[in-house]
């Protein structure tokens, strides 16, 4: 079956592991090219102290968890290499809105014009049970929202086939 994927460009955040991860690899078992990012987060800026049993461990619990939070997007740019598509990556912390205006001119100066958006890219708070009143505010939607959240807005403005005046007033429906 033709995905239609084949020579499209995908852009997906915090894809050095899990869904974000899943999806580059999927998009690119169907013929995308991918540009990644991720932000590897270690313990101890988590305030966490692993004692080196950070490599060690292959055990499910917090060791693993904070494993698989620090590694890098090689696993995923192998896989897609796998394929014979292309991938970039960039380790970048969407938490700074001005990451999130350079993110569409890198991947496109990478890759070429981006056709598919994949946010993905989050950030939780380790103590989720507290009620929401008690949380900061930046916990109620995680620490990268006011970057990671206008990546679709970017998006759109730059690929949306009407003009920005249009855009920011409400595009007609069909687009010219």
């Amino acid at each position: 079956m033709d995905t239609g994927l084949n020579g499209k460009v995908a852009l997906v955040t915090g894809a050095n592991h899990g869904i974000g991860a899943a999806t580059a690899i999927a998009l690119a078992s169907e013929g995308a090219d991918i540009f990644v990012t991720y932000l590897r987060l270690f313990p101890e800026w988590l305030g966490v102290g692993c004692n080196g049993e950070l490599k060690a461990s292959e055990d499910p619990g917090p060791n693993l968890y904070h494993k698989i939070l620090a590694q890098g997007a090689e696993g995923v740019i192998r896989s897609v290499d796998s394929f014979g598509g292309r991938c970039e990556a960039w380790e970048v912390d969407l938490a700074d809105p001005d990451n999130i205006l350079r993110l569409m001119d890198k991947a496109e100066a990478l890759l070429g014009k981006v056709d598919i958006l994949v946010n993905n890219a989050d950030h939780d708070q380790p103590d989720s049970f507290l009620p929401a009143a008690e949380l900061p505010v930046s916990g109620l939607f995680g620490a990268d929202y006011p970057g990671s959240g206008r990546a679709p807005v970017r998006w759109v403005s730059t690929t949306h086939p009407c003009g920005p005046v249009e855009r920011a007033g409400g595009c007609p429906t069909p687009c010219r």
